[in-house]
């Protein structure tokens, strides 16, 4: 009797102690486990540490460079806001001499000067004819000039994969910017296999021609026997191949591939509806400097276009941006010029080694964008100190709230605990941003994630529970990393900025 209870004591001190340990397991071995679970044979890079003094706290690959996808919009996104500012506001005028109109014939040119703003729309280039017709203006006897000379081409960016150009996520970028230079279509239900997918635009004004010969498959089918093929052609489109069954009904977005014919279209239906006569020719050239602008159509500031950038990750706000800063800091609107404009805007403060980097575009599609979780951690702990940083802050998406973390990390514990920008692209995935522990206090993290064969739920779930990791560990007491160095700027304690909540 005495030895089964010395064997059954010995038993629980057994589990006791193996229960200790699992619950006392280091962060490496942690995170250890959870690639080993999730992501087994794949590159992946991450770096976690203290936004007020910049000390790392957990590391791994922190050095090499990774695809950030979208991650590359936090430079973007950095150096816009501190350029511009977040009052900063697109312009689009209409320019006329209004002293030429006789008895509401304007006997010259009239000026439509687009200067590349991601959120201008067909209804409010109509607005703005609406109101230049309440000038008193009932024809145009010269012609009608369209400026579309602040950006440069190409409209896409070196390392941009060419089977993405038809998808509206690749929309061109281009100075003339019309409902973000796509439209959006409905695959209708269709209730048998090999049936005809009826599809439709969701806009039938669009000025916009499209055909289709579309057949229902099953989701094998469409993965390994047949696809679906987009082509836009002056922008009509005509849409062949099959499409899963399963995925009906749905929307997609497609790009319009010529953003001048869409304007001229727009423009032509606008002038019949506001019953403006006009006899001359609708062009695209260089508005003369000594026209004055009589209307001005301003986005919204800066501070909330940021939001398209990062919470939603819209890729053409982001590329409209990247292009705007090469006009304004280096007098090109270019790609090249663009992503050399935010490195020198941003290099000065931030002491990232851009020579270590390499930028191709603004959003993150191009598929030669190089950076480490090291850089864009330093750029994480700068904008941290930075007196926008609320702005910066707030147009992140939030775990289970905004953005495209919005149906992420939902439960109680995890919603809002995340801030943080995303990522995503074939064998990609990518988070980087500020996460707020149980203990309340603050970190910034960056989490870059390549080479994967596992699916998107895979990495996106690793994601998830590795973010719940970093909420749960006492980052106070860890010293699990082997990584000793400390970001090259930290902030006095008496001014170190409370991150919003």
């Amino acid at each position: 009797m005495k030895n089964i209870h010395t064997i059954s004591k010995k038993i629980i001190i057994l589990c006791a102690m193996s229960f200790a340990q699992g619950s006392f397991a280091s962060f490496d071995e942690k995170f250890d486990k959870l690639v080993t679970q999730y992501l087994p044979n794949t590159a992946i890079g991450i770096i976690v540490q203290d936004p007020k003094t910049g000390a790392v706290k957990f590391e791994r690959r922190g050095d090499d460079n990774f695809y950030p996808a979208s991650n590359t919009k936090l430079f973007t996104a950095a150096a816009a806001l501190k350029f511009f500012g977040p009052n900063f506001q697109y312009q689009t005028g209409i320019h006329a001499a209004m002293n030429k109109m006789k008895e509401g014939n304007l006997e010259d040119n009239i000026y439509i000067v687009f200067r590349g703003d991601p959120s201008f729309t067909s209804a409010d280039l109509s607005a703005l004819m609406k109101q230049f017709k309440a000038k008193g203006v009932n024809t145009i006897k010269g012609n009608i000039i369209i400026d579309d000379n602040a950006f440069d081409g190409p409209a896409y960016a070196p390392g941009w994969t060419w089977d993405s150009i038809p998808f509206g996520y690749s929309a061109p970028v281009t100075t003339i910017i019309l409902n973000e230079n796509k439209v959006r279509l409905k695959l209708n239900e269709t209730a048998s296999l090999n049936d005809p997918i009826k599809i439709e635009l969701t806009d039938p004004n669009t000025q916009v021609k499209l055909t289709s010969d579309v057949i229902a498959v099953s989701k094998d089918e469409s993965e390994h026997s047949c696809q679906l093929n987009v082509k836009v052609n002056n922008n009509d489109i005509n849409i062949s191949g099959c499409w899963p069954i399963d995925k009906t009904p749905s929307f997609m977005e497609v790009a319009l591939d010529n953003p001048r014919l869409f304007a001229r279209k727009v423009l032509e239906d606008v002038l019949r509806q506001e019953e403006i006569a006009f006899s001359g020719e609708i062009q695209f050239k260089k508005a003369p400097k000594d026209v004055p602008a009589i209307l001005i159509k301003r986005s919204p500031p800066l501070k909330n276009l940021l939001k398209q950038v990062l919470a939603e990750s819209n890729n053409l706000y982001s590329e409209s941006l990247t292009k705007a800063l090469g006009l304004a800091f280096l007098g090109q609107g270019s790609f090249q010029v663009g992503t050399r404009a935010i490195e020198e805007i941003l290099i000065k403060d931030t002491k990232i080694d851009f020579n270590q980097v390499n930028l191709s575009d603004g959003s993150g599609q191009s598929r030669y964008n190089l950076v480490s979780p090291f850089h864009i951690s330093q750029l994480l702990h700068h904008m941290y100190q930075e007196p926008t940083f609320s702005v910066f802050y707030s147009s992140l998406s939030e775990s289970g709230k905004k953005g495209s973390l919005a149906d992420r990390m939902k439960s109680k514990d995890m919603a809002g605990k995340i801030v943080a920008k995303t990522g995503s692209a074939l064998g990609t995935s990518a988070l980087s941003g500020y996460f707020t522990a149980q203990n309340g206090n603050q970190y910034l993290f960056s989490l870059l994630i390549n080479q994967s064969m596992n699916d998107s739920l895979a990495r996106k779930t690793f994601e998830d529970k590795l973010c719940q990791l970093m909420v749960e560990e006492a980052w106070e007491n860890n010293n699990s990393t082997k990584t000793k160095r400390n970001l090259p700027v930290s902030l006095p304690v008496s001014k170190i900025p409370k991150i919003p909540v």
